[in-house]
């Protein structure tokens, strides 16, 4: 994912705390989380792994360090919820 220059206010404000604009970046990375996941997960639980992940970051955003890694460490939710989805539904990790 790759947030544009003009998406940085944004994810900016959402980092302060403004819930207005932690709603906007739900959306703007809600294309993005669903597409890593389809790439990521089985498919019965792609649309698990995008609800988990934007719940994550709407919880977790103002604990970011660096806005610069802010879509390493959204894609690294995402992969991590695939896992967690596919180790729980059949003993599968699509990462080993």
């Amino acid at each position: 994912m790759a947030l544009s220059e003009q998406h940085l206010p944004v994810l900016d404000a959402a980092h302060g705390g403004d819930p207005t604009a932690l709603a906007r970046l739900l959306q703007l990375c809600q294309p993005d989380i669903r597409r890593y996941a389809h790439r990521s997960c089985m498919a019965g639980d792609v649309d698990d792994a995008v609800q988990e992940s934007l719940l994550v970051l709407a919880r977790r955003v103002r604990s970011v360090r660096a806005l610069a890694a802010f879509s390493g460490w959204l894609f690294k939710v995402v992969q991590r919820e695939c896992r967690r989805l596919g180790r729980r539904a059949l003993n599968y990790d699509p990462y080993d």
